[in-house]
């Protein structure tokens, strides 16, 4: 089984433009340990083989453009805490397969791409790549760098040459074409019916774009000939197949503070047929409504509370020392502190 993650995009100094440090470390911490928790959570259920992680590993680069700082990249201290907390979360032997995206290298950004990159391949890895898993290729694309006049100019050689070269190769297993912006789809295409009446938009701007345009991913599907196509960007799902049978999903956000109340995931299984063809089955997994659940601790903790306050005013007016009660008296504080503080996020 493979886990796939899109968009964990940890928060980072600029991300919402919020000057109050403390408040910049309760959101730190609580988003990071939200995550933490659900990978874990999939490592011990399932057995995993490896990780894939479809791009926007930090939340970076378009958010320094349009803060008061006028930069697009972070400076070696943020980003090595950028490091050290990606390492806290995803603590794991499991082999991870990263995607650039445009919050990690880049997109459509005046200056700065080259340190980008750098400094992307330094944490993970090469950029344009394909690798196998279970009789199975994975093909991963920099979809940032797919456009001649949003990239700079090395990088989109890398990546233009990579995707040809597959115009040239033989298929011989199953392919998985792994790329962080969406191809291009109608606008009046459904999502799916557990996804109501959600639509993947056609938008671009500054740093960033939901899906390549129709000319485009024709050519690189053309050339790379995929079984699948998985990838991320829009913070939601989507699935639909395409003509030729070509079933394309875009996995949903991994981190509650992206815009989506249900953030999730997918596990990816390849199974063998008898005679011994791959058969690849992804399944979409939901979290739960982080907001939800801090209204429900909320309740709990006032519910303890209140049950505290009662219990002493009883003890105090009717002088009521009983073992039992003492015991209710100190437990129930512990509780409501042991909810908030060990089960927050999660």
């Amino acid at each position: 089984m493979v886990l796939v993650i899109a968009d964990p995009q940890l928060t980072a100094e600029y991300s919402y433009n919020i000057d109050n440090p403390w408040k910049l470390k309760v959101i730190k911490y609580y988003s990071d340990i939200y995550m933490k928790r659900y990978f874990e959570s999939y490592m011990g259920r399932y057995d995993i083989s490896g990780v894939v992680v479809l791009g926007d590993m930090f939340d970076g680069v378009t958010n320094y453009l349009y803060s008061k700082h006028l930069r697009t990249t972070w400076t070696e201290e943020e980003y090595q805490s950028l490091e050290e907390r990606w390492k806290w979360i995803f603590q794991t032997d499991v082999p991870f397969y990263n995607v650039s995206g445009n919050h990690d290298v880049g997109f459509n950004i005046p200056f700065g791409q080259d340190k980008l990159v750098q400094r992307y391949r330094k944490t993970f890895g090469a950029l344009n790549h394909h690798f196998e898993i279970g009789g199975v290729e994975f093909v991963v694309i920099a979809a940032t760098a797919v456009y001649k006049h949003w990239a700079n100019g090395d990088f989109y050689q890398e990546t233009d040459n990579f995707i040809n070269s597959y115009s040239s190769k033989e298929k011989t297993v199953p392919r998985i074409l792994l790329t962080h912006i969406p191809f291009f789809r109608d606008i009046r295409t459904h999502c799916g019916e557990e996804n109501g009446d959600f639509h993947v938009p056609h938008d671009t701007g500054y740093g960033y774009l939901t899906q390549f345009d129709e000319q485009k991913s024709s050519e690189i599907i053309s050339i790379i000939k995929p079984d699948f196509i998985l990838s991320g960007d829009i913070h939601h799902d989507c699935y639909f197949i395409r003509s030729g049978g070509i079933h394309d999903y875009v996995i949903n956000t991994f981190s509650w503070m992206q815009g989506n109340p249900n953030p999730g995931a997918a596990i990816l299984t390849i199974q063998h047929t008898s005679d011994k063809k791959p058969m690849i089955y992804l399944t979409p997994c939901r979290h739960h409504n982080q907001i939800l659940l801090y209204i429900i601790y909320l309740l709990c903790f006032t519910l303890c509370e209140s049950l505290w306050f009662y219990t002493f005013y009883f003890i105090h007016n009717f002088k009521a020392s009983s073992s039992i009660t003492l015991a209710i008296l100190l437990s129930l504080p512990l509780l409501a502190w042991y909810l908030f503080l060990q089960y927050l996020s999660y």
